[in-house]
């Protein structure tokens, strides 16, 4: 009897051991392991390279729950490990222009990376090396060059330059001492409010005319004004204004074709640009937030980003329905790659305008003293234009600045206004107004969503139109937002010349409704 049970336990014990290797071994279960794994070996990376704070601050919040089950270790001070249910994930720092990037690398990755380890360790870089111009934009990036500065614990209203102080001259829109401290109270308020808690605020920052005026950070987690976090989907809004300043430089056109299989024959495309922008591109991409999901395999799965969003075959002719879509995005950051004649000029024209010579003049960041902003690269080392922003909360204001003056900073115009306003902030019929190129609008409520939803073809712009409609109850109908996973925001009031910027974990619809009514409120009183 008992031989017979141990031979039975044995059998069965067989039976699980086989179970649990297929599962582990078996797609989708192995890619949920990689996923996950990979997620936490990007947030240990950043935590320490972009948002200067220590990974167990963050683990708990930005690793979508993974960080108990997940064994990390760090190697050579640049690599950064993560195991979980038997699969494993690197992400390495390869530079203060790529960012945080999960391995293996590609071969030009590699080469930025040993580049990096030279400028390091003080070693020049020969003239004809192709990567020269790297060393040149992370000069242009001084005082946040290789690592970022390590934050101090100020919290002090800094005098640097937030844009035109002359915009609220003549007029009654200038916020009173009164309204500053009132503003102030309110985002101290709203930080305090999340402290210990899963849905919290981690930096408010309020602009106008030029002028700091307010900010408030999550002291709790070590969050400081030098604390670069990530925009998530706000680095739509980022790659489209890149690709704006392209087309200025006749690098780009919003009628390019898109080489989907990169065959080189373009007879067959019908994708443009300006498609993929409104996201109006006809591809079967599913936005699902699932663990293996579109989005997670793309992000933290694939070694090119562009490539998996590319593989997506159109579903119906470009420029019909809209839908909402992070792999047309990754496109765009693959097709702006091509304008290029090499990797190193890619890789620092947010930051200096490449030319052949030293003291290349600055571009988009650097222009407006945005310097701690971080465009982060896929394994391939295209920017993962969809997803991977990183910047302090005062130059994700200064960002919405640019916009608010209608590209120009100091005089100089930075990204054209045409282009901003017959394309990026044109609001599009097709969508009641909630989304062009980059960017969110309070939608106008005109379209019937019981219509749209009945029909398969619309129904996901009426779940998005449901979504988006709380922004109606607390914004102005003239408001530009740029938006991002899980709460993150930039803001613009034209009228008002006021720029807002929220950072944070999770952000329930009630708080927010609730908080820009308290905005509005503390705007609009005498």
């Amino acid at each position: 009897m008992a031989n017979r049970f141990v031979w039975i336990s044995s059998i069965v014990m067989a039976v699980v051991v086989v179970i649990c290797a297929w599962l582990f071994t078996h797609s989708p279960i192995r890619d949920l392991g990689t996923i996950a794994a990979s997620a936490v070996a990007i947030v240990y990376c950043a935590s320490e390279n972009m948002m200067n704070v220590d990974y167990s601050v963050v683990a708990p919040y930005d690793t979508e729950g993974f960080a108990v089950a997940t064994w990390v270790s760090k190697q050579g001070g640049d690599r950064y490990h993560a195991w979980i249910f038997g699969s494993s994930a690197s992400a390495v720092y390869v530079s203060r222009l790529h960012g945080c990037v999960l391995e293996p690398l590609s071969q030009q990755m590699e080469e930025a990376y040993l580049n990096t380890l030279h400028l390091k360790e003080g070693r020049k870089f020969q003239s004809s090396n192709p990567l020269q111009s790297m060393k040149e934009a992370i000069s242009a990036l001084s005082p946040k060059s290789e690592p970022l500065v390590q934050p101090t614990k100020t919290h002090t209203h800094s005098h640097d330059d937030f844009g035109d102080k002359t915009l609220c001259d003549g007029g009654d829109a200038r916020f009173s001492l009164g309204k500053k401290r009132a503003l102030q109270e309110l985002f101290d308020k709203e930080i305090r409010n999340g402290v210990n808690k899963k849905e919290h605020t981690r930096a408010l920052v309020a602009v106008q005319c030029g002028e700091l005026l307010a900010e408030s950070y999550a002291g709790w987690l070590n969050m400081t004004a030098e604390s670069a976090l990530l925009g998530w989907s706000m680095t739509k809004s980022v790659t489209s204004a890149l690709v704006g300043i392209a087309i200025r430089k006749k690098l780009l056109n919003l009628d390019d074709l898109i080489d989907l299989d990169k065959d080189g024959n373009l007879e067959e495309e019908s994708i443009r640009l300006r498609h993929l922008l409104h996201m109006v591109d006809g591809l079967d991409y599913n936005e699902h937030y699932g663990f293996v999901s579109d989005p997670a395999r793309m992000l933290f799965l694939e070694r090119s980003t562009a490539a998996f969003a590319q593989s997506k075959l159109p579903v119906h002719e470009p420029g019909i329905r809209w839908c909402y879509n992070s792999g047309a995005t990754n496109i765009v950051s693959r097709h702006l790659r091509d304008s290029f004649s090499s990797w190193s000029q890619y890789w620092s024209f947010p930051y200096i305008e490449f030319v052949q010579r030293n003291n290349s003049p600055l571009q988009l960041f650097g222009k407006i003293g945005a310097t701690s902003f971080l465009l982060q690269t896929d394994p391939e080392g295209v920017f993962v234009g969809s997803s991977f922003g990183y910047a302090t909360a005062r130059d994700w204001a200064r960002f919405g600045v640019l916009l608010l003056q209608n590209g120009s900073w100091n005089g100089n115009e930075i990204i054209s206004s045409n282009y901003l306003n017959m394309f990026m902030f044109r609001r599009l019929e097709e969508t009641d107004g909630l989304y062009s190129g980059g960017w969110w609008h309070p939608p106008t409520g005109k379209i019937n969503l019981t219509l749209l939803n009945s029909d398969p073809r619309t129904n996901c712009l009426a779940h998005y139109l449901k979504e988006e409609a709380w922004s109606r109850e607390c914004l102005p109908q003239e408001t530009i937002l740029a938006a991002g996973y899980k709460g993150q925001y930039v803001i613009i009031i034209p009228s008002q010349y006021l720029v807002l910027v929220r950072l944070g974990h999770l952000w329930e619809k009630s708080n927010r409704i609730r908080f820009f009514k308290s905005v509005f409120h503390i705007l609009n009183r005498n």
